[in-house]
């Protein structure tokens, strides 16, 4: 299975990036051949990229109750030049974090979760299966939490 990871976040040592990070380990020590986007560092995700992909996992924080702007125009971006390009995905991931509760997401309307599963998911291949992870009130996560929640990252690989 190609696996495509998309990573937000403009800091290279981020905790962010340390969730790409353990997800790309956990695929190369299954064998899975991916490659890793790192969109606010330099990368840029076109169509091209999602061709013959069969598992989308993004990693992004939420930002005032958003997603990353850089992320939110790449999903623009690739939608509006090619809305096939995740016709190949049978299954999407995604692993945000949060420095609200999940009551205070939720009272948002989950706009992370719904932009995945309500207007992504649909553009992807027959009964592609969604997956969601989240780590709430990051900013009070203790260390022993935030490495739970990297090992359930890691887990997306797999």
């Amino acid at each position: 299975m190609q696996t495509l990871v998309v990573q937000a976040h403009p800091v290279r040592d981020s905790y962010n990036a340390a969730i790409g990070k353990a997800v790309g380990d956990s695929l190369a020590a299954a064998n899975r051949g991916y490659r890793l986007l790192r969109l606010g560092q330099g990368d840029a995700w076109m169509p091209v990229d999602l061709a013959g992909v069969h598992h989308l996992i993004v990693v992004h924080p939420t930002w005032w109750g958003s997603l990353p702007a850089v992320l939110l125009s790449h999903v623009q971006a690739v939608v509006a030049a090619d809305e096939s390009a995740f016709r190949d995905v049978t299954r999407l991931s995604a692993a945000a974090t949060h420095g609200g509760s999940r009551l205070i997401n939720l009272m948002q309307g989950e706009p992370g979760r719904r932009l995945w599963q309500r207007h992504v998911l649909p553009l992807c291949g027959p009964g592609a299966r969604f997956d969601w992870i989240a780590l709430y009130r990051i900013d009070q996560a203790t260390s022993p939490q935030r490495r739970a929640f990297l090992t359930r990252a890691a887990g997306l690989g797999r």
